[in-house]
């Protein structure tokens, strides 16, 4: 389940990348804990709406494969200690924002 506070969606308007998260959930208890999910849902805290569906097993291969091409990526970049800075809003909560030469206030 996944609460949500902004404006209630059909369940025909909910996008993969807004599913994203329940199917990950998903695929995890089918990995680790050997167990079939029956419903994945989303609660409108807005008036108390939800919207259920499930992962089929050609959404779960895809969300598997954009895991580990992630993971491939994250690894890669750590060999050849390659993380440039991105600069953005969340500068001004980092720990080094007095001291990088990237900050974006």
């Amino acid at each position: 389940m996944d609460y949500k506070t902004g404006r209630p969606k059909a369940s025909d308007k909910i996008s993969k990348q807004d599913k994203e998260q329940l199917l990950i959930y998903q695929l995890g208890v089918k990995q680790a804990l050997d167990k079939k999910i029956s419903n994945l849902q989303f609660y409108y805290l807005d008036n108390n709406s939800e919207v259920n569906f499930v992962g089929n097993e050609d959404d779960l291969q895809e969300i598997e494969e954009k895991i580990t091409k992630r993971i491939n990526a994250i690894e890669e970049a750590a060999a050849n200690n390659d993380f440039p800075p991105k600069p953005g809003p969340l500068c001004r909560y980092c720990d080094f924002f007095n001291i990088c030469e990237y900050r974006k206030n």
